[in-house]
């Protein structure tokens, strides 16, 4: 059977300004949300996996894999990197803000900015509607040019100044998300 947990930090409540949290822990999800008196709200990091792949994580792998098939040779040069946690020192201590890696959406034409969003809605599709409007808008605020396009053998990643997602299978396995 598959284990999963959920952990509160501080007293939950509606009022004052004591900062709580909460915790939704398993095999393939984990998922924060933080509050602040309700008015700061964070639901940040998550994961999703699968294995095998399922449903809910399709419209992310179809439409990045349209974008990325939209992109002009010269594009798919400046998009296709290396990215992952390959490397990198994933020790407790100060989050290191993640480079911008790939082609930038202020590179790409109207059509292939329209695919770029359609990414983005497939990922904030995963959660509730407040919380993907608060996301869109942060994007939106810090501008959506700034927004890159990274893709590399079918895993993706999509970043900008407010956000970062990583989509990469497994070891390479198509199944294993």
């Amino acid at each position: 059977p598959m284990n999963y947990y959920l952990q509160v930090f501080g007293e939950p409540r509606v009022d004052g300004d004591a900062p709580w949290g909460l915790r939704f822990e398993g095999h393939h999800l984990s998922m924060q949300a933080a509050t602040v008196g309700c008015r700061l709200f964070t639901a940040t990091p998550g994961f999703w996996g699968a294995s095998p792949r399922t449903e809910p994580l399709a419209p992310m792998i179809d439409s990045s894999t349209t974008l990325w098939l939209s992109l002009a040779p010269e594009q798919q040069a400046r998009a296709q990197v290396n990215f992952g946690i390959e490397g990198q020192d994933a020790r407790p201590g100060p989050i290191q803000p993640q480079p911008a890696l790939g082609l930038a959406a202020e590179e790409m034409d109207a059509d292939q900015r329209a695919l770029l969003r359609a990414v983005l809605a497939a990922y904030l599709d995963n959660m509730s509607a407040p919380i993907a409007a608060d996301r869109f808008a942060a994007i939106e605020a810090a501008g959506v040019g700034a927004v890159h396009f990274a893709f590399r053998n079918g895993d993706f990643r999509v970043s900008g100044p407010t956000f970062l997602i990583d989509f990469v299978y497994h070891q390479g396995s198509r199944t294993h998300i």
